[in-house]
């Protein structure tokens, strides 16, 4: 897959390094030019940033089957019908990476767990959720439950929506110095809201890394 092969309005996701700072960005195909598409540029204090001052500017595609990348890519700030755009050229096949990869986030949180075992009884009890991804969680128990059939917990994506997640435990591993059990949980149905989610939590953890504020505002223009 080429990046000039995807159709207009297809949206993509822009991965840059800013003053320090890493972000990700939804945009969109506005249109194509030659071998070039042209996509919203991403601003800061109501000035587009130039392309010299992004660190490593990626775009990427997700599908259903798989995340595409677009790293040799080549971006130029440029304005069209008075609005600033990054044209971006890629003559380069993408490539292909596995989504369960390049979307995990670590949570270590407390959680409420509604599970099923395998004779149909349902329990709840509190667990740690791990870390998550688009297609599986990870649940940590202090005990091994070889009879645990399925595992659901309710996510908080913001403070007036949640979502159900229930997955199948495939597989158990208990964890060193007795912290307890692993369970390797995969998604029965995937949901595109926790994509969202995901990301937003990526963010917020690089930036608890990281000892200081943050100077800027990013936005996308309304193009």
């Amino acid at each position: 897959m080429k990046l000039i092969d995807l159709p207009e309005k297809t949206k993509l996701e822009l991965r840059f390094g800013y003053k320090k700072r890493k972000y990700n960005m939804e945009v969109e195909i506005q249109m194509k030019i030659a071998d070039y598409i042209l996509i919203q540029a991403i601003n800061s204090n109501g000035e587009p940033i130039r392309r010299a001052d992004m660190d490593d500017p990626v775009l990427t595609y997700k599908t259903e089957t798989g995340l595409f990348i677009f790293k040799a890519a080549a971006f130029k700030l440029v304005t069209y019908k008075g609005g600033y755009m990054y044209a971006v050229s890629s003559p380069n096949e993408a490539e292909k990476v596995n989504r369960r990869e390049a979307y995990r986030v670590y949570i270590n949180d407390p959680v409420l767990l509604k599970i099923t075992k395998t004779n149909q009884n349902v329990i709840e009890l509190s667990g740690i959720l791990k870390d998550i991804s688009l297609t599986g969680m990870g649940i940590i128990l202090p005990y091994k439950g070889e009879d645990i059939k399925t595992m659901e917990i309710i996510l908080d994506l913001t403070r007036n929506t949640n979502i159900n997640l229930m997955g199948d435990v495939v597989r158990i591993k208990e964890l060193p110095n007795n912290k307890g059990y692993l369970y390797g949980c995969q998604f029965q149905i995937q949901k595109e809201a926790l994509s969202r989610y995901i990301m937003s939590r990526q963010v917020r953890n690089k930036s608890k890394n990281q000892s200081y504020k943050q100077d800027i505002s990013l936005n996308i223009d309304n193009i």
